[in-house]
């Protein structure tokens, strides 16, 4: 919002409102189909995205304002709700707590490009207290502060209200403000507490779309209100309205005075008190009108240090020595600091004909009594006088009543003026189809003329929808506008104007020779993404700021997705830090709505939270710790450390919690609008997100490491159309996910995935049972408009039935997505919420969440009353209770268990209008957490539920190499009392009672585990036979039997290869041109996107058992790769041997940089071509390998350079004589002779006769 602080009320302000988007011109190009559609009246919602999608499948994605325009649409769609907002209040005494993102830690490492934390449209600074401020956000309601921004508090919980556009501040009393939302204007007088929707039935029936709302500056019951539906203005402080004029109406601006805060008179402390009076009467002896409008603290005061004093001040006709009738015209927080002139408070406008007189009272409401007596005669003796004014003494008389005759601390100052200088001309800006019109008032607003000459006028095919206009005291006759549209083969800026004459005529400014245009360096885009305004378009119908410095009418402030600057007068501009450049001192985040001049305060609202500068912008701080407003399109908990949670938001990457790691306890991560956030239940200090997965630091000078995702989930920010990645319950390193239309399981944290179905409907929801993970559950997306699907396998995948409920017990809307919860005992016992891709859509009051105890085959409606008018988001299952469930909705959360007859409302201290995204119960300390549009709340649990025992471990499968299991509880159990009792048959140890016990197995096999576990609410036992398998497979080398893996296959690692956890890892991945020319699946290393200097990715083979013979025969290791390199970095490649199950390893082959290059370096992320694949060659026989049995560990070491590929690898045997059985490889060596028969030592190029406990002898030589 814009807003305006006189020179008469000793503060300055030059600001602009905020506004939801309108379309971008779709006649001056050539649009694609979805985007033809997507602008049309009333577009069908599911046809856009699916020609979008179908756009991006063909096409390559470059960001536009068209692709950012979607993006807003389509999280308007998924945003929206028409939901009641329920009137009663949870009957539990528990009580939600908000635990952020309430900040976030600008300056940490693996901070995002673009870090921001709550999307803020507007800011406004109080003008009787510059202490006070208030927010509007997108998500999050209404905020307030009273220390200039270092804490804000909600002041909007109680209201059922999202977004604030417009706010406004009462000049004389800042609790009371105004605000937009919901198509009306609510006002509170208390500061927030309460509030009330105002205007008369005809203007409350009208749905607006609110853009401004301005206060006369010297009349604080009229108020004008912007809007959609018209220019309104009130004459009794919004109690009713009348209209100005019909049309879309953008802006308001009133026209400042330079000379009025000229005037002003002071009184003296008397010496021999240092005090001065309370009460005094003011005598116009000008000879003409004056107008006083306000009072401020002199430089003289002393004996005081008191900061946050309530000052009043009230007025009365007349001496106030007779009769005096007392009114309030003004109050406000001051800080009485000797020697400082640091309160003022300005009144509602006060006239004084000439020769007039009228009575005062300032002062505290409490304090010491106190007050100069003089020695002249009360309210007639002068105390002070010009030729305008006298002050009279100030004793004696009555005072108003409720108040004190206090000690007045200050000696005060009176600030006064012509009314031939009162404010009568307003500036209008309104949108007239593809244009905007300037209209000016010089009567207070009554009536409009519009003024044309030099004002953007768009030509046939072009358009300038959108216009920022902005004034200054300091050139009170000139207004700035900025003008956005399309125009001369160009978007973006349509140019900046400026008018000397009140609007009168208009002269094009900047940029370049004409209006838009194609962007060049004299014809800078200022609304687009780079700083130096090289690139077309921008977002410049969403994020719009203009502000001119109220001390210097040349220095100019334009907010677009960057801040620009000009310092003469709109000429040139410059931006002092680019969206993506938080390490310089200019820094704001991205897409800026609104700059606020407050004096020389200068505020910023934008898609990061508010920011703040003391110096014109120079150098920028974040102020918004406390605003709540993070939007989470996905989110997760540590099942093991609820003090790490993460989530992709919009507009602000992914928001981080590391415990208090970070300042203020969030970073903000990643960039852009993320969606995906979980957290591995096994090890806390892993998680996922949009850009892969990541390894804790718990440093904030350290950065975060990261490792890859061969896929990740569906993701979406249309509700119920993404998908989760489910764990395994037994196995924190196996996952599933939907990714398009097929169900994948990753054995490998992510590293790779073997596909479990395809279902041909993109899949969603997915649920792994605890008590029998063969039993899955599966919810599918087959379109928008599509009747979506529930799927159910009790055989692991391989076989799959539809159990989709039947439309006979649906009240019809079949295309309504299904979130699914599963019972922790019971595979067959299940409950699904039907959820809408938009809270705009029809209810299905009574047929919202349904139950079934048969694995699907019925299913039982538990939709009731209490539930109507409620669109669903999510549910939640609490592990051991008795059914209990917690439902997500668009607006808050509810709670059913077995044993009740209904729903009830779970909401105490929960903001109204919360949308649930993900509920997640943490068990350990018993509590549910919450991610939703307002950043993260956590609630205990609804009640106390028995511990439900889940055994889960790193690994069920292993082998020789990998024969130690480490066991992580995953029961729900409290930690507080929790008693753990494991026994593992076969195992080291065989029992334990720790949490997270590490057990070794020395033999092939399989084992059992059992779990006991016990809390204060009881105990619970799991038995799972056969959990661990221990198997161990050697691949003989032959004469006719080699080795060959080609990455063919859908799993990767190849069946029995290893690929053992680090911060980077190798892949597999479809290439066009193999070794042959043609497409092959082949190994890779993404060293491009891996920033881990020095770090080391293994993959490694099964067993192989070489081949042996006399010294003719050989072991040949051939693969085919793939290497360009990136100029100045030099990732490496090494091949190691291991002859003890890896145990120790040998190096055997190592290079890199330019000696593994296959082709020169190239700049950019790299595949191969034909002809830049080769072949190499190792003979094992050479480095003494010959009929050992080996693993080959083919390590790939990050420079952070290129992509690595590699094919083919084959050990082949030649000249094979001896073929050793398997279990020969038990055997024990005795000693090795020469051919002489002398006990000798392993040497090179000899030789060897090795000699075992079984009789036999091996010949062997090592050729060097």
């Amino acid at each position: 919002m814009k807003y305006l602080f006189f020179i008469f009320l000793l503060s300055l302000s030059a600001t602009v409102y905020s506004q939801t988007e309108m379309k971008y011109n779709a006649k001056s190009e050539n649009l694609s189909n979805w985007a033809e559609l997507m602008y049309s009246e009333s577009p069908d919602e599911g046809e856009v995205i699916k020609l979008y999608r179908e756009y991006y499948k063909t096409n390559e994605f470059v960001k536009n304002k068209h692709t950012q325009y979607y993006k807003r649409w389509i999280r308007n769609i998924s945003r929206y709700t028409n939901s009641k907002v329920e009137s009663s209040s949870s009957e539990s005494s528990n009580q939600w707590q908000c635990v952020g993102p309430w900040d976030f830690d600008q300056h940490a490492a693996s901070r995002s490009y673009a870090p921001g934390a709550a999307h803020v449209y507007t800011v406004e600074q109080s003008l009787s207290n510059s202490n006070v401020l208030y927010a509007g956000t997108a998500t999050a309601g209404a905020w307030k502060t009273t220390d200039k921004g270092m804490n804000w508090s909600l002041i909007t919980k109680n209201l059922e209200l999202n977004s604030v556009y417009a706010i406004e501040i009462d000049f004389t009393d800042f609790n009371t403000i105004y605000i937009s939302g919901n198509g009306v204007v609510y006002k509170s007088v208390d500061g927030g507490n309460n509030w009330n929707i105002i205007g008369d039935a005809n203007f409350v029936s009208l749905n607006h779309s609110i853009k401004d709302i301005k206060l006369h500056p010297q009349d604080n019951q009229k108020l004008f209100v912007a809007s959609n539906q018209g220019l309104y203005l009130s004459n009794n402080a919004g109690l009713t309205f009348n209209q100005v004029m019909s049309g879309s109406f953008q802006e308001i601006e009133f026209q400042p005075s330079g000379t009025l805060s000229n005037m002003s008179l002071a009184t003296p402390i008397d010496p021999n008190t240092g005090q001065s009076g309370n009460a005094f009467n003011l005598i116009n002896t000008s000879g003409s009108p004056l107008v006083i409008t306000g009072f401020s603290q002199g430089p003289s005061s002393i004996n005081t240090s008191d900061t946050g004093v309530t000052m009043e001040v009230y007025m009365t006709l007349g001496n106030y020595i007779s009769s005096p009738v007392w009114t309030l015209v003004g109050s406000a927080m001051v800080n009485l600091t000797t020697g400082a002139a640091t309160g003022y408070i300005p009144v509602t406008v006060i006239s004084i004909p000439a020769g007039d007189t009228v009575g005062i009272w300032i002062g505290r409401t409490t304090g010491i009594v106190g007050y100069t007596t003089g020695s002249g005669i009360p309210g007639v003796s002068p105390r002070s006088q010009n030729t305008d004014l006298t002050i009279t003494e100030g004793h004696g008389g009555a005072y108003p009543n409720g108040v004190q005759f206090s000690q007045r601390n200050w000696n005060g100052i009176v600030h006064y003026g012509n009314p031939s200088l009162l404010v009568d001309t307003i500036y209008f800006i309104k949108q007239t189809g593809d244009s905007t019109e300037f209209y000016r008032s010089d009567d207070g607003g009554n009536t409009l003329t519009q003024y044309t000459n030099g004002w953007p006028s768009p030509g046939s095919g072009d358009e300038q929808k959108r216009t920022e206009i902005a004034v200054s005291p300091a050139s009170p006759n000139k207004i700035v506008a900025l003008a956005t549209g399309s125009a001369n083969g160009g978007s973006g800026l349509y140019g900046i104007y400026i008018s000397y004459d009140k609007g009168e005529n208009w002269t094009f400014q900047c940029c370049g020779p004409q209006p838009s245009g194609a962007p060049s360096a004299t014809n800078i885009n200022m609304m687009g993404w780079q700083p130096d305004g090289s690139d077309d378009g921008g977002q410049y119908y969403y994020d719009l700021a203009l502000a001119v410095n109220p001390n210097n009418a040349d220095s100019i402030h334009v907010g677009g997705v960057n801040h620009w600057v000009s310092a003469d007068n709109g000429i040139t501009f410059t931006c002092p830090a680019k969206w993506s450049q938080p390490h310089k001192k200019g820094y704001v985040h991205a897409d800026i709505h609104d700059i606020n001049y407050f004096g020389d305060d200068l505020w910023f609202a934008c898609d990061g939270g508010v920011f703040y500068s003391a110096n014109a912008g120079d150098s920028v701080t974040k102020r918004m710790f406390g605003i709540a407003g993070s939007d989470f399109w996905g989110f997760g908990v540590g099942f093991k450390d609820k003090d790490v949670m993460l989530g992709g938001t919009y507009h602000n990457g992914t928001l981080l919690k590391d415990g208090d790691t970070y300042i203020n306890n969030w970073l903000c991560t990643d960039g852009g609008d993320g969606i995906r956030g979980f957290v591995n239940f096994g090890n806390p200090r892993m998680a996922y997100s949009d850009y892969g997965g990541k390894i804790l630091s718990e440093d904030r000078t350290v950065d975060i490491s990261t490792f890859s995702m061969n896929l990740k989930p569906n993701a979406s920010y249309i509700v119920g159309e993404s998908s989760q990645m489910e764990f395994d319950p037994r196995c924190f390193n196996w996952h599933y996910i939907g990714n398009d239309t097929t169900l994948w399981l990753s054995k490998n944290n992510g590293g790779s995935f073997e596909a479990i179905h395809h279902f041909d409907e993109k899949v969603t929801s997915v649920e792994v049972a605890w008590s029998n993970p063969n039993v899955i559950y599966v919810a599918t997306w087959p379109g928008w408009w599509d009747d979506k699907k529930i799927y159910r396998t009790t055989d692991g995948g391989k076989t799959w039935i539809d159990i989709t409920i039947p439309s006979a017990q649906l009240n019809g809307y079949l295309s309504r997505s299904y979130d699914i919860t599963v019972s922790s005992n019971d595979e067959n016992t299940l409950w699904v919420a039907r959820c809408s891709q938009s809270g705009n859509y029809n209810l299905i009051d009574g047929y919202n969440v349904f139950k079934s105890i048969d694995g699907g085959q019925n299913w039982i409606n538990l939709s009731t009353p209490t539930l109507d008018g409620q669109h669903m988001t999510n549910i939640e299952h609490q592990r051991g209770s008795n059914g209990g469930v917690y439902l997500g909705t668009r607006n808050t959360v509810y709670y059913r268990n077995n044993a009740m007859n209904d729903w009830v409302i779970y909401d105490n201290n929960l903001p109204k209008r919360t949308f649930s995204t993900q509920l997640v119960p943490y068990y350990r300390e018993g509590l549910l957490i919450n991610g939703t549009n307002r950043s993260v709340y956590e609630i205990d649990l609804y009640e106390n539920s028995p511990p439900s025992a889940q055994i889960a471990a790193n690994r069920l499968e292993i082998n020789c190499m990998n024969d130690t299991v480490h066991f992580v509880d995953h029961s729900a159990v409290r930690l507080n009392s929790a008693i753990w009792e494991w026994t593992f048959p076969g195992g080291t140890p065989s029992s334990s009672t720790l949490e997270n016990p590490v057990v070794v197995y020395n033999a092939p096999g399989t084992y059992d585990v059992t779990l006991k576990v016990t809390d204060a609410y009881g105990s619970n036992t799991q038995t799972i036979l056969g959990l661990i398998k221990y198997s161990d497979s050697t691949f003989i080398i032959t004469n006719t039997q080699n080795y060959s893996e080609e990455f063919e296959t859908s799993i990767f690692p190849p069946e029995s290869w290893e690929t053992p956890p680090s911060s980077f890892s190798w892949q597999s991945i479809v290439v066009d041109t193999g070794y042959n020319c043609h497409p092959s699946t082949v190994s890779y290393v993404n060293h491009y996107w891996i920033n881990q200097i020095g770090e080391e990715a293994y993959l490694i083979t099964n067993k192989i058992r070489l081949g042996s013979g006399s010294y003719l025969s050989e072991n040949l290791l051939t693969y085919d790769y793939a290497y360009s390199g990136y100029s100045g970095s030099d990732d490496g490649f090494r091949i190691d041997i291991s002859t003890d199950c890896g145990d120790t390893w040998d190096s055997i082959y190592g290079a890199s940089g330019t000696n593994l290059q296959t082709v020169p370096h190239v700049g950019s992320a790299w595949y191969p071509t034909c002809g830049s694949w080769k072949k190499d060659t190792l003979n094992l026989t050479n480095f003494g390998l010959n009929g050992e049995t080996i693993m080959i560990r083919f390590t790939a070491i990050n420079d952070y350079g290129n992509r690595f590929f590699m094919d083919n690898v084959r050990v082949n045997g030649t000249n094979i004589s001896l073929t050793p059985s398997v279990s020969s490889e038990n055997k024990k060596l005795i000693r090795i002779v020469d051919v002489l028969g002398r006990v000798v030592e392993k040497s090179r190029n000899t030789l060897l006769f090795y000699i075992y406990d079984d009789g036999s002898v091996e010949e062997k030589i090592f050729v060097e």
